[in-house]
């Protein structure tokens, strides 16, 4: 009877050793699972910020240029502008790049390779031209002259200056930092003339006259002539 109650007990030992064991070996495989996927998590969290790394923000405006663009732009040289400078007019300035200039150097060389057949003369006076005018440029007249603008001095500033034509009120305007007279030449104006706009101005013991084109007898014009007048400083 005894041995027979040994047996039992011993079963029922046998019995929670089994239980034991098995319960040891779901926690262990349920911690492996648990690992799993934990891991799989972190994974799924970090892909979309690394993702994100590489893709505009969503909360970017349409049309911002991000910080390294921009600097690269900045960097990146602009196209420089022409510049015509003068000792002996006593002035330089910019001008449209494409366009011409012509001077007393220009003239000279045309005539020395080919005399020209035209008795005009560009002395003391330079011609800015949006067209290529070609050989023997000269100004005959200065009701005639060619190109686009015209830039001239004399020896002698003007007298009565800036009332300079008598029965026609100038516009007083700025040119270089220096007072300048402004006549638009119009229909009802005395000079019998192409249509332009003269500016008379005096500057270190000269006279200048500066002439440009109107696009009709109304007093207007191309504003590249006041980005013109704006750079143009005195020598």
């Amino acid at each position: 009877m005894v041995w027979c109650k040994n047996m039992g007990f011993f079963k029922d030992f046998e019995n929670e050793i089994k239980i034991f064991f098995v319960l040891v070996a779901l926690i262990i495989v349920a911690g492996w699972f648990g690992a799993l996927s934990t891991v799989s998590f972190f994974r799924a969290m970090q892909e979309p910020e690394q993702s994100g790394a590489q893709q505009p923000s969503e909360t970017q405006e349409e049309g911002v240029i991000p910080p390294e663009e921009q600097k690269q732009e900045e960097q990146e040289p602009q196209p420089s502008v022409p510049v015509y400078a003068n000792e002996s007019l006593g002035v330089s300035f910019e001008y449209p790049a494409g366009w011409f200039v012509y001077d007393t150097v220009a003239w000279e060389e045309d005539n020395a390779i080919a005399p020209c057949q035209t008795a005009g003369i560009i002395e003391n006076t330079v011609i800015v031209s949006s067209k290529n005018l070609g050989r023997c440029v000269g100004v005959t007249e200065f009701k005639s002259w060619p190109g686009d603008m015209l830039i001239s001095f004399a020896q002698t500033e003007w007298r009565d200056f800036p009332f300079v034509l008598e029965g026609e009120n100038p516009g007083l305007v700025e040119v270089g930092g220096v007072a300048a007279a402004k006549y638009p030449y119009l229909e009802n104006s005395s000079a019998n003339r192409k249509q332009a706009v003269r500016l008379y101005v005096n500057n270190a013991g000269r006279g200048y006259i500066i002439e440009f084109t109107q696009a009709d007898a109304q007093g207007n014009y191309d504003p590249v002539f006041d980005e013109i007048l704006a750079s143009l400083q005195w020598r």
